[in-house]
């Protein structure tokens, strides 16, 4: 598990008083809300992610990745207890990428199944040579946009499962379709579960539900939605390069991938 991380520049006294440059803004007239709404507005920025961290020893590691802070010097990282995590999916999105060592952006990647490439492999995934499984050079995983209840508030969070993990997604959705139920009207529940191959261990993503989302919930999922609309048409190569997804130094070889046809 990565350790805290400890931003080194200088805290100014404004930024560590943050508490009173609150209410200093209030007094003023101002709307914090509003304003970071304004400060982020066209630059999609998105949300904390969550990632997995697989060793052979199994002792793998779910934890949330919170980004950088001038303010927060107590880590970066932030561990999940047990490694287990509960939230709302307010969007689930199959996507695939095929990403060349050294390049910024995927020669090809696609997005429910329609490619957003300029010059796309094929013009559609499901037809695609580059999607057959153990293959095709084209990586498929499904990415989760979350809301996670975060003392009495919200806050958004980005899981993209792994390969390995598809499976469990597919069960679970299973599961909700004879509930009758969207994935958004209830709590999901996300625990690491070790899986193995010959002497090859990793952890695998085991769904489940705890309880209904709340009208307000619902709400609030709905504007979730709005606000991260520039995130949803678009490859992050952060989706396709988590700890999880690559080998530890020193392992033997990558957990196997999904081995079912794809699309989703």
């Amino acid at each position: 598990m990565p350790k805290g991380k400890t931003n080194n520049k200088q805290k100014s006294t404004a930024l560590a008083r943050i508490d009173q440059v609150h209410r200093d803004l209030a007094k003023a007239g101002f709307d914090c809300t509003i304003e970071l709404q304004k400060q982020i507005k066209g630059m999609n920025i998105e949300p904390p992610r969550v990632k997995i961290e697989h060793l052979t020893s199994g002792r793998h590691r779910m934890f949330i990745d919170l980004g950088e802070s001038y303010v927060h010097t107590a880590g970066q990282f932030e561990e999940l207890d047990g490694n287990k995590l509960e939230a709302i999916v307010a969007l689930a999105q199959p996507v695939r990428a095929w990403f060349v060592e050294g390049e910024k952006f995927p020669k090809c990647a696609g997005i429910e199944d329609m490619p957003t490439a300029i010059e796309p492999v094929c013009d559609t995934c499901i037809r695609c040579k580059e999607s057959i499984p153990k293959e095709g050079k084209c990586k498929p995983k499904i990415r989760l946009f979350l809301l996670q209840r975060k003392n009495g508030s919200y806050r958004p969070l980005v899981f993209p499962l792994s390969p390995t993990s598809i499976k469990r997604w597919k069960t679970h959705i299973k599961a909700l379709n004879r509930d009758k139920l969207p994935y958004v009207a209830v709590v999901t529940t996300f625990e690491l579960e070790d899986a193995s191959k010959g002497s090859f261990q990793w952890a695998e993503v085991k769904l489940g539900a705890n309880g209904m989302a709340t009208a307000e919930e619902l709400q609030t999922i709905m504007q979730f939605r709005k606000n991260y609309e520039g995130l949803f048409g678009q490859i992050d190569k952060r989706d396709f390069e988590d700890p999880g997804d690559d080998t530890p130094p020193n392992e033997k070889g990558p957990p196997p991938e999904e081995e079912e046809n794809l699309p989703f």
